[in-house]
């Protein structure tokens, strides 16, 4: 289905989400499952906590090292729209 047609559907929050938004959204959830899993699972919550806290630090590292590599042509865009330049 194209995204830009809907058909008479509403639009959902994650076919406008970009990439951070839903890295924002997978970290907690991260978290929560580790917790859940050490529920489920009978295990010490700290065992479940550690086991959702680690992949979940590694969406944080990922997206700090993400949004520091910013496209040199997607700056020069912005600077060009702020000066009016073509």
């Amino acid at each position: 289905m194209n995204s830009k047609h809907h058909h008479g559907r509403w639009p959902t929050a994650v076919e406008h989400a970009s990439r951070f938004d839903l890295l924002l959204a997978a970290i907690p959830l991260l978290l929560a499952v580790g917790l859940g899993g050490g529920y489920l699972l009978s295990v010490p919550l700290f065992v479940g906590g550690m086991g959702g806290a680690v992949p979940a630090a590694g969406l944080v590292a990922y997206s700090v090292y993400a949004v520091t590599q910013v496209d040199d042509e997607y700056l020069s865009g912005c600077r060009s729209q702020k000066t009016g330049d073509d």
